[in-house]
């Protein structure tokens, strides 16, 4: 058998309790990181580990940590590495402590108290699934489609009541087993934003593990929320949406999932660019990010400012 194998049957005969470990990456953001490790305290199943990893903040960030949350592993990254990044350095640093699953949040993430618990439930509920998440979709002929609503989700396959499947589902407030990370790595670091919530469980998916959703998105996202292309994001986000689209499609070697991410990007780049829209920062940092992802142009190569 393969390792991937080996990992899969293990999943399948897995149903008792789970050792979890919690990891947030987080940078200037202290009052808001305060408030998502409020709500982790107040988990009615808390996790056995909690790592937060610091992009390297010039807030008071590591002393907002050590004197409010001394139960917290604090990553010093040293510098600025991305959120895909600083969820590769938490992940590496829960390594070897006897866990069976992490759970993901973004700093300005709010579960309910109830969350945890949930999540863990529904891998019981589903033992064939490797990971849990609360937003995701599909990838078909090169689309990649997120389903946000229970009528949309219903069009897809159910693993157990309440959860569906799908090829990808968003890292932020997923629960995913050890195997299935052990199998495959870790986020795209080389990504530094965006796009792996893509990419990285798709990766799994890709791998033969499979991945579901809840039917109803419980998180409260405290600062980003669900906003689309067109809620006025700044063009960096817009830069690195265009790059890595283009970079996975071509490292996995996908015609169909290129040809998906260029009618996308031109899609968005002719409406940002229609009179009246006057958004061309945001068309010029998809060009941008397309041409570099080709080139193969990666890590932290436009500096973000803003949320």
């Amino acid at each position: 058998m393969t390792r991937i194998e080996v990992a899969r049957s293990i999943l399948a005969r897995r149903v008792g309790p789970m050792r979890i470990g919690l990891v947030i990456a987080t940078r200037n953001r202290a009052r808001v990181l305060a408030e998502t490790l409020g709500a982790v305290r107040a988990q009615t199943r808390p996790p056995e580990a909690i790592v937060a990893v610091d992009n390297d903040s010039a807030d008071d960030t590591l002393e907002l940590l050590g004197r409010d949350f001394p139960e917290v592993l604090v990553v010093k990254a040293g510098d600025n590495t991305g959120v895909n990044g600083g969820l590769a350095l938490g992940l590496r640093a829960l390594e070897g402590r006897g866990l069976d699953a992490f759970w993901i949040l973004d700093d300005d993430t709010l579960p309910p108290p109830d969350s945890l618990e949930e999540l863990e439930e529904a891998l019981r509920a589903a033992p064939q699934a490797s990971g849990v998440g609360y937003q995701g979709g599909t990838i078909r002929w090169g689309t990649i489609r997120h389903f946000k609503t229970p009528e949309a989700l219903s069009r897809l396959p159910s693993l157990a009541p309440g959860l569906r499947e799908v090829d990808f589902f968003l890292v932020d407030g997923a629960l995913v087993k050890r195997e299935a990370v052990e199998a495959v790595g870790y986020p795209p670091e080389n990504y530094f934003m965006m796009i792996g919530d893509v990419e990285y469980p798709y990766r799994m998916t890709r791998a033969g593990f499979r991945l579901v959703v809840f039917e109803r998105d419980r998180l409260h996202r405290a600062t980003l929320g669900g906003k689309g292309d067109a809620s006025g994001k700044p063009a960096w986000r817009a830069y690195y949406k265009a790059r890595n689209q283009v970079r996975m499609a071509l490292d996995y070697r996908s015609p169909l999932l290129l040809a998906g991410a260029l009618a996308r990007i031109a899609r968005l780049a002719l409406g940002y660019a229609r009179p009246g829209k006057g958004d061309g920062a945001r068309a010029r940092a998809l060009l941008h990010g397309t041409l570099d992802g080709f080139r193969g142009r990666m890590g932290r190569t436009v500096e973000p400012t803003g949320p």
